[in-house]
């Protein structure tokens, strides 16, 4: 990212469930030097049972690492599946529902400068999300 970039961005939002993502991402910026950007751990408001089945995770596994490198955003079930459709409809980009949290957490943020979005699954990842949504 900081390579093609030329920078790290000012801020970077990806989805939350374990944390490692967002603890590799903080570790990787940290390594290349590049500075640190704003990070946005985005987080289900159901955890426990949310649509994006990556995210479905009650107990993070790096949550300790997460509350130190990021800022966490939590956002509904709704917003998930509206930014996930948005996704589609606007960038022609099918991706799993859990993917859809870090750019519902920047909808709801609205933070300055250059943010990027990971999207971390392609939408075959959850076939089943299709058809129960």
């Amino acid at each position: 990212m900081v390579d093609q970039l030329g920078a790290a961005p000012d801020v970077l939002a990806l989805p939350y469930g374990g944390g490692g993502n967002t603890s590799a991402y903080a570790r990787g910026f940290a390594e290349a030097g590049a500075g640190r950007p704003r990070l946005l751990s985005v987080q289900s408001a159901e955890r426990a049972t949310t649509v994006g089945s990556a995210i479905r995770i009650v107990s993070p596994v790096h949550r300790e690492q997460v509350e130190a490198a990021a800022e966490i955003v939590t956002v509904a079930d709704a917003e998930l599946l509206e930014w996930w459709s948005a996704i589609v409809r606007l960038e022609g980009l099918f991706c799993e529902p859990a993917s859809a949290a870090g750019v519902a957490g920047v909808a709801c943020v609205r933070p300055a400068g250059r943010v990027v979005c990971v999207l971390t699954g392609n939408g075959l990842k959850d076939p089943e999300a299709v058809e129960r949504l």
